[in-house]
């Protein structure tokens, strides 16, 4: 090798070996970003305070009468009022996030709809509820011949 060549390769040398510990620092990384589940920071607690899940309740309205919404909903620690809950599927959703003082079981609802123009009605139905889920409650049936009257029913 005459002195020329020595100096090309003395000069690459750094540089390659630059390329090789980022490659390495690369592989390294691609391979150790996640484990069997992913680090997302939304996750942790906030201010050391656990994060807080909350139960919702879904209210559907299938009255076929359209003079008939669901004008409140009501149970243990809540009171939603002044709703306008639509027949033919109107629906609403409410986050319980005071928490349930008695538990999230055998929880009595009342669900409040105008009955006339003037007359509202109640029906009331208990649900078991869970944290994270929704709980829907749908008003059914309707006071025309042939039909078994108006009652709730719920699911998961």
């Amino acid at each position: 090798m005459n002195r020329n060549e020595k100096l090309i390769i003395t000069n690459f040398l750094p540089m390659i070996r630059w390329r090789v510990i980022l490659v390495i620092l690369g592989i390294g990384l691609t391979f150790s970003a996640c484990e069997k589940e992913c680090y997302f920071p939304e996750d942790e607690p906030i201010n050391n305070q656990p994060v807080e899940v909350y139960p919702s309740l879904k209210l559907v309205n299938e009255l076929k009468e359209s003079w008939r919404p669901i004008v409140e909903v009501s149970l243990v620690g809540y009171e939603f009022n002044s709703l306008n809950i639509e027949p033919n599927g109107g629906s609403q959703t409410f986050t319980l996030d005071k928490g349930m003082p008695a538990g999230y079981e055998n929880i009595n609802v009342k669900v409040r709809y105008k009955q006339a123009s003037t007359y509202i009605a109640t029906r009331s139905i208990i649900i078991n509820l869970k944290k994270g889920n929704t709980t829907k409650i749908t008003l059914k049936g309707g006071s025309s011949e042939g039909q078994s009257g108006i009652y709730l029913e719920s699911s998961p």
